[in-house]
């Protein structure tokens, strides 16, 4: 069986800042009381997580030129 993934918002945002499995889901209670801030969750796509996923991991664009040629 697949886990549903879900994107994780601030609420009041409109990006996601990261995106949880079903495994990871009851996370967001403890986040919430850590951080103060009220979160809401999306069900999305195994490849929208993943694109969620590079979107924050990505480099700088100078960072990733600087790379590339090295």
């Amino acid at each position: 069986m697949t886990e549903q993934y879900y994107a994780l918002y601030v609420e009041g945002k409109e990006n996601p800042i990261g995106t949880l499995r079903d495994s990871t889901l009851a996370a967001v209670d403890e986040i919430a009381q850590a951080t103060g801030k009220k979160y809401r969750t999306e069900p999305i796509t195994p490849e929208q997580a993943k694109a969620i996923t590079e979107s924050i991991t990505r480099c700088s664009p100078d960072l990733e030129r600087l790379l590339s040629k090295r």
